[in-house]
């Protein structure tokens, strides 16, 4: 893994990473730490093969554009691909894919003494890629985002690519999106079963079958093919909520989504603390 790692490193370090190329390393129990030339790390994680870079550069030094209303946003989006192939962050086999998802953008403005406000500038760009497996989506965290400053240069990039056999080891038999959907209702009212979750209380913004990428401290064996729905909460928080469930009769392993248990009151207090176990654990 360690060595995998350094090869995401080679064009940023060019041929001096065989040799000249000096870092200090700082392991964890979960996680190591590369502590690279002028001020830059790389981390990665030992048992999910994530790993981040950045620059920790001045968010104001390379600006990439002095007025966000200028930016071609359509060309920029038509390079991604390009941008991807060019600093070797591409890990695709003959079984995966990858495709730009999203383009974020940084950006920030500001108010004279005289009350005028001045032009919104744009910071960094923010490219966020989507793995596919065998056509299907890998959920979770974005399997590869590279964060850029002028002239793209990056300033930083992010992986989550578990590795995968071209041999899968079983075939299953997808449930239906009703029984899918079901679960997962199922699942976010188990999260807190005192109430009746109803429309008024939730959003569904997303829907999908694919395949999920636990979080990057997680140990995972498998990609099974999971449902996946994202719920906005309509209270006055509008935190999202994230349900994970095997679209499939048979669970492989495992689906840890860690969720906070709700609030203690009154009933809560008195009667004990009865978390369901998809909560506490973590599985679904």
């Amino acid at each position: 893994l360690h060595a995998e790692v350094l090869k995401t490193l080679r064009p940023f370090a060019g041929n001096a990473l065989s040799k000249e190329f000096r870092y200090k390393q700082d392991r964890s129990g979960s996680m190591t730490r590369l502590l690279l030339p002028e001020g830059a790390t790389l981390e990665y994680y030992h048992v999910s093969g994530y790993r981040v870079f950045d620059r920790h550069t001045e968010p104001f030094a390379g600006i990439v554009a002095e007025d966000a209303d200028k930016l071609d946003l359509a060309s920029l989006k038509e390079g991604a691909g390009d941008l991807l192939e060019k600093y070797q962050l591409n890990p695709s086999g003959s079984l995966d894919s990858v495709e730009l998802e999203r383009l974020w953008q940084l950006k920030a403005s500001g108010i004279n003494s005289q009350g005028i406000k001045g032009a919104t500038l744009v910071n960094r760009l923010v490219y966020a890629f989507r793995r596919s497996v065998a056509g299907l989506p890998v959920w979770g965290s974005a399997s590869v985002y590279i964060k850029t400053a002028a002239e793209q240069q990056v300033d930083g990039f992010g992986m989550d690519w578990r590795p995968i056999h071209e041999a899968h080891i079983h075939k299953a038999f997808i449930l239906d999106p009703k029984d899918g959907a079901t679960r997962i209702l199922e699942e976010l009212q188990n999260c807190n079963p005192e109430k009746s979750f109803t429309a008024k209380d939730f959003s569904a913004e997303f829907f999908s079958l694919g395949y999920f990428s636990d979080n990057k401290r997680n140990f995972q064996s498998f990609m099974q093919p999971v449902w996946v729905a994202k719920f906005v909460s309509k209270g006055f928080s509008r935190m999202g909520h994230v349900i994970v469930v095997p679209a499939t009769n048979t669970a492989y392993e495992p689906i840890a989504r860690k969720m906070s248990p709700p609030p203690f009151n009154e009933r809560r207090t008195t009667e004990g603390s009865q978390t369901c176990n998809s909560c506490a654990q973590g599985t679904t």
